[in-house]
């Protein structure tokens, strides 16, 4: 039939079967073989005489003798009793027939309607009655209804076929809509800088749950630019090969690939890496700067079409695309932090030139600050600006007059006046630098107290920045621990014991609290380092 789908190849039959009930007129579907698919349905106690066995070779054996096709004239079954064929399909070498039957009074006269009742054992009578509202036609009354029912067929046909491509059209919108929305996404995702497994991570998952395939994956090379994630393999989905291989596998395919080959579609027996995991892959390599840093792989491919198509490479092709740009700017923002962390331990270490006496301070202070700060509940990002602002904390005391800072006895008035100018002196020199615009309030405010009597502003409580009250503590710590010109390091548990009994007016408790039970591992062995870089520098 004209317009049927897969899934109701008698969509229209079944229209017009549903029309032609409410006109008395029941409705057959055969094949082209004269088999029955669908016999009329909805006359109430009619129905088992309709649906004989009889009755059905009957139809059979008329239509299979006679011309079925749009000017097929009826045909006369017996007396009373008219078949109109209706050809489903005719543009198909093997139609399928629709067969319209129209009944007069007469049908009810012959000896084949009661051979018809007495094969289905109806009593002749009752089945009269129940035909009746159908036995309302005579053999004049085809002329005008043939052609109405034909073009009734055709309409409803044509109705099918708009309705079976607007739902493929729906389909496919639908779809292309999926795609755009996960480049979207993924476009939007880009700005992930710092965590960039997470979107290749990301990414392979939106691929698969918008593609067919079973797994989808992202190998990169042992060369790339971003030194964090060489070599890395993310896959998402069900992935059971064994992953030593696969990766020792797509490395070399890395190294094969050249930049100007774009989509390779590998086939289990031509390629040893689609052989390893039992399926066609789908290989796009991601590029930058004219090398191939990577890979985007597919495989597995599964859904009623097994076949990999054009569109799904295409998308592939456009995410790899998304890659490329993508860790080409994680590999500009390597760089840049880089170079911006160097810029800050110059600057510490041009502290530290400036006052031996607290050589590695900085460093101590920042690795303290960080540890403290996830210990407090924060993620790895806030940790990290909590460690930028502990390396830079103290560059104020650039400004400080060297005599000052290493003074070996106690200090006058106007000499700690000028000491309690470097935090202001500090956030003047970084305030014009937006990387740092974030860590400022840790420079400004580390040496307030929570009782108010801190320097430079003298803010109390909660009106001291977080930064500020965080910093203060391990700023503390690492001073008592240290030597310096006036004094000799406080031993660890009077130093511990210092901090906790000036919680709540020098230190904020929130704080101070967590700090104690710290494992300062780590701390010590950075002091035994920053202890044999001065014996090496002496």
């Amino acid at each position: 039939m004209s317009g049927a789908t897969p899934d109701n190849p008698l969509a229209a039959t079944q229209l017009l079967s549903d029309r032609c009930a409410e006109l008395g007129l029941p409705v057959w579907g055969l094949d082209a073989r004269g088999a029955i698919l669908q016999s009329p349905e909805g006359f109430g106690p009619a129905d088992p005489w309709l649906r004989s066995g009889l009755l059905g070779d009957l139809i059979r054996s008329a239509v299979t003798a006679s011309r079925a096709g749009d000017d097929a004239p009826p045909i006369d079954l017996i007396p009373g009793c008219w078949l109109v064929p209706v050809v489903t399909e005719p543009s198909q070498p093997e139609a399928g027939v629709t067969i319209i039957m129209a009944l007069g009074e007469a049908i009810f006269d012959t000896e084949q309607f009661q051979a018809i009742c007495a094969s289905s054992q109806l009593d002749p009578e009752e089945t009269k009655v129940a035909l009746a509202p159908c036995a309302r036609y005579r053999r004049a009354d085809l002329e005008y209804l043939i052609p109405m029912l034909q073009w009734m067929h055709a309409d409803l046909d044509k109705a099918v076929a708009n309705h079976g491509a607007l739902r493929d059209f729906s389909g496919q919108l639908a779809h292309a809509f999926e795609q755009i929305s996960l480049l979207y996404r993924l476009g939007r995702s880009m700005h992930g800088l710092a965590d960039p497994v997470e979107f290749i991570r990301m990414t392979c998952a939106l691929l698969r749950e918008t593609l067919d395939f079973e797994w989808v994956a992202v190998k990169l090379a042992s060369d790339g630019p971003v030194p964090e994630i060489v070599d890395a393999l993310v896959c998402s989905g069900d992935f059971s090969a064994d992953q030593n291989k696969f990766g020792a596998l797509t490395a070399q395919l890395i190294a094969e690939l050249d930049t100007d080959q774009w989509t390779k579609l590998l086939e289990c027996n031509e390629s040893e890496l689609a052989a390893h995991v039992k399926s066609q892959v789908v290989v796009e390599p991601i590029v930058c700067a004219d090398k191939v840093i990577g890979l985007l792989l597919a495989g597995d491919k599964r859904g009623p079409d097994s076949e990999v198509t054009s569109v799904e490479t295409q998308l592939l092709d456009a995410a790899a695309d998304y890659l490329s740009a993508f860790l080409h700017n994680v590999a500009m923002y390597v760089e840049q932090r880089a170079l911006f962390m160097g810029t800050l331990k110059a600057l510490t270490a041009a502290i530290d030139a400036k006052d031996p006496y607290t050589f590695g301070h900085s460093e101590r202070v920042a690795l303290l600050g960080s540890q403290l700060a996830r210990a407090c509940g924060m993620d790895d990002a806030q940790a990290e600006r909590v460690r930028i602002a502990g390396l830079v904390h103290d560059v104020g005391k650039i400004g400080v007059p060297e005599a000052v800072l290493g003074k070996p006895g106690k200090l006058t008035e106007a000499e700690f006046e000028l000491i309690k100018r470097h935090p202001r002196i500090g956030y003047d020199i970084l305030k014009d630098i937006n990387l740092l615009e974030d860590v400022l309030p840790g420079v400004l405010h580390h040496h307030e107290r929570v009782d108010g009597k801190g320097y430079p502003e003298g803010l109390s409580g909660e009106n001291i920045p977080l930064l500020g009250r965080l910093l203060a503590v391990p700023d503390a710590f690492d001073a008592m621990s240290s030597d310096r010109p006036y004094r000799s390091a406080m031993t660890r548990q009077r130093v511990l014991n210092e901090i906790a009994d000036c919680t709540g007016a020098q230190f904020d408790p929130n704080f101070a609290d967590v700090f104690l039970t710290l494992d300062l591992t780590e701390y010590d062995a950075l002091v035994a380092s920053h202890r044999a870089q001065e014996s090496e520098a002496a």
